[in-house]
């Protein structure tokens, strides 16, 4: 599962700098939100799944 999230977050990042080379600021944001968003939850689900082990 931290994976998938990761690849998604990934993800975001990716598109995040496809729309800032085209200059779509505001939508480069969102993309980093999601990004910066994304990466905490698979952290967290990485320490929760620390923690049973």
């Amino acid at each position: 599962m931290h994976r998938k999230i990761q690849k998604l977050a990934d993800e975001e990042i990716s598109k995040m700098r496809e729309a800032d080379n085209k200059g779509d600021y505001e939508k480069a944001e969102v993309h980093d939100f999601n990004s910066r968003a994304l990466s905490r939850m698979a952290d967290m689900y990485y320490e929760i799944i620390k923690r049973e082990d």
